[in-house]
């Protein structure tokens, strides 16, 4: 029987479809008041069929597939229709099959700002609402003297941090559910969805949890998934079962994700995108969707690489060498690269991802502009400043063109073209570029945000280096308030926050409060970026000033020759900081000699 099954099984694999057609359907989302209808007018590209393909009347299309095999891989590689959106933006890979159409999902931009806006409201209407009644509630516990005025005050300060962070996440949230497929959903899977876009989180999480134990669930799917692939008869059900619980399973850990991100419980919501992309590891945007989270909020570059390159190897098997993923995996990469202070191998794969973006996408895409940013950081880096500013303007001028003036896309270009300025010294433009980012990411994010902290920062920077002390402190500790609440204690931006308030307590004159900050700083980077990391080799370098300030040179000497090394080996010693550092420890090597040798003859004329 065995023998037989696998018979069968080859055959299958090596039948062809020949000259019959593959049909296909472009049609709207479903939701749950309004039916998924036919697209007509839309131009569908397959790759490896030269001619582009416009949808008719319903929304159908079809095209020959002479010479592929059942199941082979059918790449869509791009959807147009003006006034309209993909539902997924990065493609989707298809099977092969004369009996089962292609179904590709769109949305009129009118519609998706419609449903965005409903989202939206009902979720500031809610958000409001609870922070009103519980604020009541309080306001009642004082008036009945059930709590004292100390913890009203610190409740009502925690009930205004959780409204603010809730009010971050609904344009993301917004998004990601306006842009949701009810088709083929169960109901209490619609009833979830509708739920969040009513901003009934916590009936949501309810019915969530309603539906059993994560873990059986789990492991109910990969009994069956073992059952499909013993089972030749059921087969093709088995499958459609396995598929259904599989992205039924993906949708609750997103939407657990969802929950938790929006309380600032990153682990907590690292570890449902986690077991989403261990749910099944060829899907790119799950690899994707892991590792960035991981990167930005947790800072864990070791294993925010290991989704990128899993990501990678699968782009690679998918799609080949000439992919979008494939750039954005090579982009991810090198960003850690970058993180880790592997600049060299960052450059190699900027470039690989700007060579293909380039030939993919052309010139002037969104994309490339991403890669000119990512190059431009590198030369910033390296201290090759006129470099650095040339790449972020390529990157600057293309989303200019594409989203305009005014969008979160566009103010990061703005910063880090301030942030080259601040390195020329050039403050007056350096000022101008990061107000620009503030503004937009104040006005886009809400005042409670890391990009809002980053800019905070980098205006802390420039005034510090005016001298200006006083409202440098200021702007570094609101950086730091945001960015302890957000990322917690020990992330590396909240490092980089202790390092600029130690310079300036080493700058007022105050030794203790500034070695307190930079170890503070110091212990979070070897922590969590290693011993030989340039964000270290800072932290050394600022502990010897301060102990250069206060005439101990034996101990500045020890942390100025641990700051060379590091820059040495990381850097090289041509780089400018290198050659800095190193001249320093000469100089103070030469001045130690010779104190040393003054102390000897004094000891010996004294003798």
């Amino acid at each position: 029987m065995k023998k037989l099954f696998l018979t069968i099984l080859l055959c299958l694999a090596t039948l062809t479809i020949g000259a019959q057609t593959q049909q296909g359907i472009v049609r709207t989302l479903e939701k749950s008041n309004r039916a998924s209808v036919g697209i007509d007018g839309v131009t569908v590209q397959i790759l490896e069929f030269p001619n582009a393909i416009v949808s008719k009347k319903g929304g159908k299309f079809s095209f020959p597939l002479q010479g592929k095999k059942q199941g082979d891989a059918i790449k869509v590689s791009r959807v147009t229709k003006k006034g309209y959106t993909l539902a997924d933006p990065k493609g989707r890979k298809y099977a092969c099959s004369a009996s089962v159409p292609i179904e590709i999902v769109m949305v009129s931009d009118k519609q998706l700002a419609s449903d965005k806006k409903k989202i939206e409201d009902k979720a500031f209407a809610k958000a409001k609402r609870t922070y009103e009644a519980r604020v009541a509630e309080l306001e009642h516990q004082l008036e009945e003297k059930a709590i004292n005025e100390q913890a009203y005050y610190a409740e009502r300060e925690r009930l205004s941090n959780d409204y603010d962070r809730y009010i971050q996440l609904i344009d993301e949230m917004a998004e990601r559910y306006a842009l949701t497929d009810y088709k083929g959903l169960s109901d209490i899977n619609r009833e979830i969805l509708e739920c969040i876009e009513n901003a009934e989180l916590e009936r949501a999480d309810s019915l969530i949890n309603s539906k059993g134990n994560f873990d059986q669930r789990e492991q109910e799917l990969r009994e069956q998934i073992e059952l499909n692939q013993a089972t030749a008869k059921f087969l093709e059900k088995s499958r459609q079962d396995a598929d259904f619980k599989l992205n039924d399973l993906a949708q609750d850990y997103y939407n657990k994700y969802t929950i938790l991100a929006s309380r600032y419980q990153n682990d907590s919501a690292a570890h449902y995108l986690e077991r989403r992309a261990a749910l099944d590891t060829t899907n790119l945007d799950w690899q994707n969707e892991a590792g960035s989270f991981i990167d930005d909020y947790l800072a864990n570059y070791s294993l925010a690489m290991e989704y990128y390159q899993r990501g990678l190897r699968q782009a690679l098997m998918q799609e080949g060498e000439e992919s979008e993923w494939v750039a954005t995996f090579y982009n991810s990469i090198g960003t850690v690269c970058s993180c880790r202070g592997e600049y060299a191998h960052a450059l190699e794969y900027y470039q690989k991802a700007l060579d293909i973006d380039e030939r993919v996408l052309g010139h002037d895409h969104p994309d490339v502009a991403t890669c000119y940013n990512n190059i431009g950081t590198f030369y910033h880096t390296q201290g090759d400043y006129d470099r650095a500013l040339e790449y972020y303007q390529k990157a600057l001028d293309i989303r200019e063109r594409a989203l305009g003036t005014d969008q979160p896309d566009v103010s990061k270009h703005y910063y880090n073209i301030g942030l080259v300025y601040y390195s020329k010294g050039d403050y007056a433009q350096a000022i101008e570029y990061c107000q620009k980012a503030m503004d937009i990411h104040e006005r886009v994010f809400g005042p409670d945000h890391p990009h809002v902290a980053l800019s905070y920062n980098s205006i802390g920077n420039i005034y510090y280096s005016q001298g200006d002390t006083a409202r440098a402190l200021e702007y570094y500790q609101k950086a730091l308030d945001i960015l302890e609440r957000v990322l917690g204690p020990d992330h590396p931006h909240v490092a980089y926050l202790y390092y600029n308030i130690g310079k300036v307590y080493d700058l007022q004159g105050d030794s203790a409060r500034a070695l307190e900050y930079h170890e503070k700083s110091l212990a979070i980077r070897e922590r969590v970026l290693g011993p030989n990391h340039p964000d270290v080799a800072m932290s050394y370098n600022n502990i010897g000033l301060v102990y250069y300030r206060q005439r101990d040179y034996a101990r500045a000497l020890e942390y100025f020759q641990r700051s060379l090394d590091i820059r040495e080996q990381v850097l090289g010693p041509d780089h400018p900081d290198t050659k800095i550092i190193k001249k320093l420890v000469n100089n103070l090597k030469k001045s130690m000699d010779i104190w040393l040798s003054n102390e000897k003859k004094n000891h010996k004329d004294n003798e």
